[in-house]
């Protein structure tokens, strides 16, 4: 994140919630659902809680929000567990 002194985080997973200290939805606020099979179970959001330098024409730049999405698809592969528990060893038994 560009401005991570002025940004919080919540992350939300069937039901259960995740903050930051101080979490709140700012104006400029960035959402991705987590979803598996095409339910969303939860989400990661990231805020800027204060204003950032007026220089900045979008509140997330492109980038900042690939990486909302990589991260929210990750942890909902992860938490869902069809993540591999050793990766290693399921490549070794298929080779």
């Amino acid at each position: 994140m560009e401005h991570a002194e002025k940004a919080c985080a919540e992350i939300t997973w069937d039901g259960r919630r995740f903050q930051s200290d101080a979490f709140e939805r700012g104006p400029r606020t960035l959402r991705r659902d987590m979803r598996v099979e095409g339910d969303a179970r939860g989400a990661v959001t990231v805020s800027y809680v204060e204003p950032c330098p007026p220089s900045d024409a979008v509140a997330f730049p492109a980038e900042e929000a690939d990486l909302v999405e990589a991260v929210a698809y990750m942890l909902s592969v992860a938490l869902s567990g069809a993540w591999p528990r050793n990766p290693s060893a399921k490549r070794s038994r298929s080779s």
